[in-house]
């Protein structure tokens, strides 16, 4: 199908979440070339909605649109691993998403993949429920139409990519240069990659 570029409006991209997508607000702050996930302004506009601790429970309530995004992209669940079945967190992250995809009208919604975390900082079976959380998203997003899932890619070999906390995603320092090993860069990346797609 062909557009010209004066009938195609921006792209209006929202991404929401906890605290890995204030940590990203924050990076993308820090340097020109990262804001906006360094896509062209005159055909995308990202922004975030996020906030520390939030919890799926907390989503559906949290989220506040002016203007109704194009894509919306999730990243939760990673807060409520210890307190839910894993089938049953999977199926009130996806009731989310579909609500966004059929109750909002928004045409692309994105689930993003769970990431561990050290077991000394949550709990022993806290990967083992990630890796299952994962799977049911992933085969319920294969069941819905509009609503994807994404794979996180380079935070499965090893568990370096976390921070002293055990928790959160190693950022650079302070200046902040574009370290693109980082791995907050890749998680920058990787979302970025997930709205490209």
């Amino acid at each position: 199908m062909d557009h010209n570029m004066d009938d195609v409006k921006r792209l209006s991209v929202c991404i929401i979440g906890h605290s890995f997508v204030s940590r990203l607000q924050r990076y993308m702050d820090s340097n020109s070339s990262l804001m906006n996930l360094n896509l062209d302004s005159d055909n995308f506009n990202v922004w975030v909605c996020a906030r520390g601790g939030l919890r799926v429970s907390q989503l559906k309530d949290f989220i506040k649109f002016k203007n109704k995004p194009h894509v919306c992209f999730i990243q939760i669940g990673e807060n409520d691993i210890l307190r839910y079945e894993m089938e049953k967190l999977s199926t009130d992250i996806l009731s989310i998403a579909s609500y966004l995809h059929e109750g909002m009208d928004i045409p692309v919604v994105i689930v993003g993949q769970l990431l561990r975390r050290q077991p000394w900082a949550s709990s022993s079976d806290f990967n083992a429920k990630i890796v299952a959380a994962n799977n049911f998203l992933k085969a319920g997003c294969s069941d819905l139409e509009g609503v994807h899932f994404w794979h996180h890619r380079g935070f499965w070999s090893d568990l370096n990519f976390l921070c002293y906390d055990g928790v959160h995603l190693q950022c650079p320092g302070s200046p902040v240069h574009v370290v693109s090993s980082s791995p907050m860069h890749r998680y920058w990346r990787s979302i970025r990659s997930a709205i490209l797609h």
